[in-house]
């Protein structure tokens, strides 16, 4: 005699299982699932095209079930593309602990598709719990019975639908559908839903997202159909419950939850009559702004160029004020904590309210969380007064989101404001975006707007700046850049423009202005702005005038500076500091390339490239790959001080490798002390097979 023990495998979970089902969207997939239950419930359901993971429909069809009643279930294995051996099984989770059972499996079947319709028969047991509950189909290609209900696999799908069991006589009073919110403020929303049962009266049960049933808000005996709910807090999610009422005590069952989150606290204004924007910033600059700036990944890349300026799948379409925006740059993986910190704001003369404003895009599925805080020091700590965690917008085209925050609990202080941000990763779809930060407040006396230098020299400048009151008087303050205001050096005005002399030469500054409408009365500070007192504008200008030496050549007398093919050598520090765009740089990298970048001793000069992309401070005479095989790259600083001349010359260089006895070039940059910079050309022929880079034909 043989005999055979079957071990049946069950399956423990503590929760329902959601990560399951397959990974492909073809071939075998359960078809179709048709259940009529009471009062007219049933579930209808049609597959195909396929789904990956876990089809979860609980919200949208739903049957309802009597305890020891029967029913059937018909359930089509089928296939959304190719033919392949089946197995295939539904459960009712009858005692609700979230997990599917083999004693709640309600019918199996196993074949190759397409075959006849499965009926499942059967009775729902007399002890099953009263309530919502879940019902799963799956259709495993190549699986076994018993299936698992938790299983993961390649195709085939997997199906939920919602379960409402009571125990007794069916309930006759249909039960709502449908449900849903229009009007959606930051504190207001309209419940709406669909009366299946015609009486028109519904008992509602709101509260906050995940509240259980019985200690939420409820109305009852409604016939507002949409209900209005107002005092809700902003950007917080909340459900809500719907039941039937057909009157005499014959109630529906509940349905839901609906889950909804209210829309971000947009700026109030203020209800003063003075008020006045103390701070603006459409980060168009990151001038006087401090933290995490840069290109980096992990950082906040700003000012962002635009279009351009996000990665694929996140980040907006474009700037919500002016030409760029503040943007954390996600990419390689960055979930990096950065930090960008305002300039100071004065609320010092404030009165009444405060506000903050600025524009929010968070699109990406590795949205993190946005924390936006306030401190008296550029360095913190600060006290957060706004967060916002996840994707707010659906696409990089969705409008922006402007934010206000209450500050009045700051008035009388000089704050600073910080954004603090890092991706969830581990992609790159995680580019938070900010762009016009803005601050009003109430004031008697209103400070200066549109304060501006004008020109600048070695030792004084001069400014201006619109007066939006009537005050006539002025103070000016200035020191170092980061000096504390109170400690700096002051001058009165009268007038304007207003002169400041008595500043040293070769040097940066800060500086401030405010306006005094009256003893005790003045307005708080605007600015600062960053000057310096070397002679030049703060942006350089481009000429084709050549210096009034022309083309020194030092390959006699220079330093060889032994560059080889696509290397580099750096100089730190220079001989003397160069100010580029209105930064002073002390030391440079020089390629063989033919470039050289500012401001670094590690940057790599390759052979040109999109140079509308290169990093501040670099500078390309040649745009292409230049060789070591003949010639050699030269430096040396001719004049005496404050008018030296800093020289780096690629002499006799060939365009390719392999070009021994073909044409060279010979070419120089050079930087003047005064901060003039020319490129100088002596011999920009290549001729022959590398004519097309004849005249430096790729040069930035």
């Amino acid at each position: 005699m043989i005999s055979f023990v079957l071990f049946i495998p069950q399956y423990s979970y503590t929760q329902v299982c959601t990560a399951v089902g397959p990974s492909s969207t073809f071939d075998s997939n359960v078809q179709s699932v048709n259940l009529l239950g009471d009062a007219g419930t049933s579930i209808n359901y049609t597959g195909c095209p396929g789904v990956t993971g876990l089809q979860d429909l609980t919200a949208s069809q739903s049957v309802s079930l009597t305890t020891g009643t029967p029913y059937t279930a018909n359930v089509q294995f089928g296939t959304c593309g190719g033919n392949y051996n089946s197995a295939g099984e539904a459960w009712i989770d009858w005692n609700q602990n979230n997990v599917f059972e083999n004693s709640e499996s309600i019918g199996t079947w196993t074949g190759l598709p397409p075959t006849a319709l499965s009926p499942f028969n059967f009775i729902v047991p007399v002890t099953a719990l009263g309530g919502v509950t879940r019902m799963r189909v799956t259709q495993q290609e190549g699986g076994t019975l018993p299936l698992n209900p938790c299983a993961t696999f390649t195709w085939g799908s997997v199906v939920d639908f919602q379960v409402i069991v009571t125990a007794g006589a069916p309930i006759t009073c249909a039960f709502p559908s449908g449900l849903n919110v229009t009007a959606l403020t930051s504190t207001s929303a309209d419940l709406g839903w669909t009366d299946n049962s015609g009486s028109g009266i519904a008992n509602i049960e709101w509260g906050p997202s995940g509240f259980t049933q019985g200690t939420g808000n409820l109305i009852t005996g409604t016939t507002n159909n949409p209900l209005s709910l107002s005092g809700l807090t902003p950007a917080t999610v909340y459900s809500f419950y719907v039941q039937s009422d057909c009157g005499g005590g014959d109630l529906s069952y509940w349905i839901g939850p609906f889950t909804f989150t209210t829309a971000l606290q947009g700026p109030t204004g203020l209800t003063c009559g003075g008020a006045t924007t103390v701070f603006s910033d459409d980060m168009e600059t990151n001038t006087g702004w401090t933290g995490d700036i840069g290109i980096a990944n992990g950082q906040w890349d700003f000012p962002t160029a635009n279009p351009g300026g996000n990665s694929l799948s996140t980040g907006p379409s474009g700037p919500a004020s002016g030409t760029t925006y503040a943007e954390y740059e996600a990419s390689g993986s960055a979930t990096a904590i950065a930090s960008m910190v305002t300039p100071m704001i004065d609320l010092s003369s404030g009165n009444f309210e405060a506000e903050l404003s600025f524009y929010m895009h968070a699109y990406g599925a590795e949205m993190g969380t946005l924390n936006v805080g306030v401190g008296n020091s550029a360095t913190g700590p600060f006290t957060t007064v706004f967060s916002w965690s996840g994707q707010y917008q659906a696409s990089p085209t969705d409008p922006w989101e402007q934010i206000g925050v209450d500050l009045t609990a700051y008035l009388g202080q000089q704050i600073y404001i910080e954004f603090s941000y890092g991706a969830l990763g581990p992609n790159w779809y995680g580019d938070m975006a900010i762009d016009l930060v803005e601050v009003k407040t109430c004031v008697s006396c209103p400070g200066p707007i549109n304060f501006n230098i004008l020109s600048s020299d070695l030792t004084s400048a001069d400014f201006n700046w619109t007066e939006p009151g009537a005050a006539t008087e002025w103070l000016l303050e200035y020191g170092a850049p980061g000096f504390s205001l109170g400690s700096g050096t002051e001058l009165t005005s009268l007038t304007q423009p207003q002169n400041v002399g008595g500043l040293t030469p070769d040097s940066f500054y800060e500086i401030y202005v405010r306006s005094v409408c009256g003893p005790g009365d003045t307005s708080a500070y605007t600015g600062p702005i960053i000057f310096n007192t070397y002679n030049q504008g703060i942006y350089m200008d481009y000429s084709s005038d050549c210096p009034g030496f022309g083309f020194v050549d030092i390959s006699n007398t220079g330093l060889d500076l032994g560059l080889t093919y696509n290397s580099e050598v750096y100089i730190d520090p220079l001989p003397f500091p160069i100010l580029f765009q209105g930064i002073l740089m002390n030391n440079m990298t020089i390629g063989n390339n033919g470039g050289l970048q500012l401001g670094s001793t590690t940057a790599q000069i390759v052979a040109g490239g999109l140079f509308n992309n290169l990093p501040d401070g670099t500078m390309y005479s040649w745009g292409d790959i230049l060789d070591d095989e003949t010639g050699n790259v030269y430096a040396q600083v001719i004049g005496a001080s404050p008018n030296q001349t800093l020289i780096i010359q690629w002499d006799n260089i060939c365009n390719f490798p392999g070009s021994i006895g073909a044409p060279t070039v010979s070419f120089q940059i050079q930087i003047q002390e005064s901060g003039d910079i020319y490129y100088v050309y002596n011999d920009a022929v290549f001729g022959g097979t590398n004519s097309a880079d004849d005249y430096g034909a790729n040069a930035d």
